[in-house]
């Protein structure tokens, strides 16, 4: 059961509704470029967890419907030193997905610096548009990031993944991605009030 809904109707923070409601709205039916896989925890093994596993099935299943002709894996090293991005790479390739149709991002720590080195690889590529797979309370704010960076980004949340069926866990997720798109605002206001460029290394 998908309990995002019921988080949305429930919960007393607005924001935290909000973000509920936002990251609902599915934008995949949209042609792209390119897929963008944001990272997530990967084993000792380099094999993705449930979660990240979703985002890459997710990213599969708009591949083979021929939404975009590219997928780009993003994370780098975890504590354990293991490689989000390679993790991705090896799922989607033992689902057939050809190597030339995967690209991969191995530095990146955070949600910015997985959309940033995301826009070097689509810049590489003279690509423009892209659709980006994560959990869906996690997908507003990733967009919000993406148009900043300058590209057209369209919302491809995985609505049927873990992160959304454990009801404890998505309110826990729900208390954090309020906290960091309250974070990312100020540090946008912020940037704008001063007129500076985005950096790799402002938000989280």
């Amino acid at each position: 059961m998908n309990w995002l809904p019921l988080a949305q109707a429930l919960s007393p923070n607005p924001l935290t509704r909000a973000i509920a409601r936002a990251g609902q709205r599915d934008q995949s039916d949209h042609p792209a470029d390119c897929m963008i896989v944001l990272g997530s925890k990967v084993n000792a093994h380099d094999e993705p967890g449930p979660a990240l596993q979703a985002r890459v099935q997710r990213a599969e299943a708009l591949w083979r419907a021929g939404r975009a002709p590219a997928i780009i894996m993003t994370g780098g090293p975890e504590a354990n030193h293991q490689v989000e991005s390679l993790g991705e790479r090896r799922e989607a390739e033992s689902d057939h997905i050809p190597a030339d149709r995967l690209w991969v991002d191995t530095t990146s720590r955070t949600t910015w610096e997985n959309l940033e080195k995301a826009r070097d690889i689509m810049t590489a590529n003279h690509w423009k548009s892209c659709l980006i797979c994560t959990a869906p309370f996690h997908e507003p704010r990733s967009l919000a990031m993406a148009r900043e960076l300058g590209l057209t980004a369209y919302a491809a949340p995985v609505l049927d993944g873990p992160e959304v069926k454990d009801p404890t866990y998505l309110q826990r997720a729900l208390a954090r991605e309020s906290l960091a798109v309250i974070k990312y605002g100020w540090q946008r206001l912020v940037r704008e009030t001063l007129n500076r460029p985005a950096t790799p290394k402002t938000p989280g």
